[in-house]
């Protein structure tokens, strides 16, 4: 499906770009409904609440709406910022529609897609999105996509051409949860065996990007050196879909009873709940990784196509591990997403993902001493 959607995008987007743009006009009033468009990631959408908090905090009167997918929505929900989270899908096409310049504003928060570069023209006044390609032509205020920096950062950018003050956060907002998905979570963490630490992983990867995956063999020696050394209880969520996958790891491993597949097991608000419950999380470069970092759970990421400088999970309490020697192939904001020249991934030793989760683990006693 993504990359059915990427290949229309790709052909027709063009197209229709350079037919709205000759319609643009510059609206300079205050706005009152503001939309921000993100269609895509749920790691970078988590990346783009400290851009709206700013956003709302500068005018708390601003109605805000974000327009996303089904897969995203979960991370808009219920953030106190946020008035309304509407669908771009395909049974909401006739209500979009309807909705022609509706807002005031809006940020495109998108780096690539020109799906969501035409939908911001149709549904508001004004729009804020990054100056590359040809999507640039529907927008008002152009702001560069600064590739060098943390993603959070490269987000706020875009409140420049509003002459307002950034400030880059501290540590990434929390996800919210409701009481219903805590309760179910913590009745299944009740059941865990007492006093040993609880160490969660994220094995896996996006389909269209399983080079981003450390492999199996080394999960499972890494999960059997966590219980052997320091007793830990190892969880690995995941959707439905990747329990066999995780199988294939526990199979490999000799503390099996220590380990739970949670493959299909918790939404991913409830994942949310599970991930902020652990005392460190290990991930690939993917999205559990930046809900861990969201959560304030001490993460550890993966890094082997993509940089972390870009992707970093953030805060002052996390590591990412990166061996990569070649400029980062994965580039969305150029629409380009290529396989590296060999698998940086399986640079990273077991033994130095080891060595890092021993000492955040360190860390932790020290803070709890004090």
């Amino acid at each position: 499906m993504l990359s059915l959607q990427r290949g229309i995008d790709k052909t027709i987007g063009t197209t229709i770009i350079n037919i709205l743009s000759l319609s643009k006009q510059q609206n300079n009033t205050i706005p009152e409904e503001v939309l921000f468009v993100k269609l895509w990631a749920i790691g970078e959408s988590i990346l783009t609440l400290p851009l709206i908090q700013q956003f709302k905090q500068k005018y708390p009167d601003t109605r805000i709406t974000i327009l996303c997918r089904k897969q995203n929505k979960t991370i808009y929900e219920n953030q106190k910022f946020i008035n309304k989270v509407i669908l771009a899908e395909p049974e909401t096409a006739l209500q979009l529609l309807k909705q022609h310049k509706k807002y005031d504003l809006a940020f495109d928060l998108e780096p690539y897609l020109k799906l969501s570069a035409i939908l911001s023209n149709h549904l508001s006044k004004t729009v804020i999105g990054f100056s590359h390609g040809p999507r640039a032509k529907l927008y008002d205020c152009l702001v560069h996509y600064n590739d060098k920096i943390h993603a959070v950062n490269t987000y706020l950018n875009l409140l420049k051409p509003m002459n307002l003050t950034l400030k880059a956060p501290e540590k990434l907002l929390p996800l919210i949860y409701s009481k219903k998905d805590a309760s179910i979570v913590d009745k299944f963490f009740n059941k865990l065996p007492k006093r040993r630490p609880i160490i969660g992983m994220t094995v896996t990867s996006a389909g269209t990007a399983t080079w981003r995956r450390w492999s199996q063999e080394n999960f499972a020696k890494l999960a059997d050196k966590l219980i052997e050394k320091h007793n830990a209880v190892i969880l690995i969520p995941d959707t439905k879909n990747q329990r066999e996958y995780i199988e294939k790891i526990i199979e490999q491993m000799n503390y099996k009873e220590s380990v739970y597949n949670l493959a299909g097991s918790f939404s991913l608000k409830q994942l949310f709940r599970v991930i902020e419950k652990c005392k460190l999380y290990i991930s690939n470069d993917t999205g559990p990784m930046h809900i861990s970092a969201a959560q304030g759970t001490d993460t550890i990421g993966l890094f082997g196509p993509n940089t972390p400088v870009r992707y970093a999970p953030y805060g002052n309490n996390n590591i990412s591990l990166y061996k990569s020697k070649e400029a980062p192939v994965i580039n969305p904001h150029l629409g380009s997403f290529k396989l590296p020249s060999q698998d940086w991934m399986e640079k990273i030793t077991v033994n130095e993902v080891f060595r890092n989760a021993k000492k955040l683990i360190h860390k932790q006693k020290r803070r709890i001493k004090r």
